[in-house]
């Protein structure tokens, strides 16, 4: 299990490692990469699962409004953590806390 995101990271955030800039199926400015038609050809091309429903995981913060906060929510933080456990049983879905 790997925590992944569909775009490229972008280069404004600087304590990534170097090989995780790059692992997305678009580029940070919304552009598909080979990898994206071709998976979405895969998919067509086999039998669709029966989707699972997905556990509500409420995110602490907003890093639209609160980037200087992604520390709390990033690989090794209790958040990452939690997702990590939910996601072991099906998909998770992250959505925004009201009260913060």
């Amino acid at each position: 299990m790997i925590w992944w995101s569909s775009h490229d990271i972008d280069r404004g955030l600087l304590d990534f490692p170097e090989r995780e800039y790059h692992l997305g199926l678009f580029t940070v400015d919304h552009r598909p990469k080979p990898a994206a038609p071709a998976l979405a050809d895969h998919l067509r091309a086999g039998a669709t699962p029966t989707p699972r429903p997905a556990t509500d995981l409420p995110c602490p913060i907003d890093l639209r409004t609160e980037p200087h906060r992604r520390a709390e929510v990033a690989p090794g933080s209790r958040f990452h953590a939690e997702w990590v456990r939910l996601r072991e049983n099906g998909p998770v879905r992250i959505s925004h806390s009201t009260g913060s």
